[in-house]
């Protein structure tokens, strides 16, 4: 009886970074109590949680040149989930 991959689990796919950790977000906000709209968006103050900068920082990237793209629904700023994923995982080690 052989041992399944350890990498792929059996599955004859390697797992995808980005959905990894999407589902490591996912995690972090039932773990933080960060509501979560569908499909994946948090509010900017959550969003500064997760990536660990200001609420100021994430609120400049929103009126200027920023890294991560801004929804706006209502009078608040949104940022989707696997946005915040890729930030982390092109800016973060």
């Amino acid at each position: 009886m052989s041992a399944a991959c350890p990498h792929c689990h059996g599955t004859g796919r390697l797992p995808d970074p980005l959905e990894n950790e999407i589902e490591t977000l996912r995690r972090v906000c039932i773990d933080l109590a960060i509501a979560v709209t569908p499909p994946d968006f948090v509010r900017q103050a959550d969003a500064a949680r997760l990536l660990g900068r200001s609420r100021g920082t994430i609120a400049n990237w929103a009126s200027g040149a920023q890294p991560l793209e801004v929804r706006k629904i209502g009078v608040r700023n949104f940022y989707s989930l696997a946005d915040i994923a890729r930030f982390r995982l092109n800016h973060f080690e």
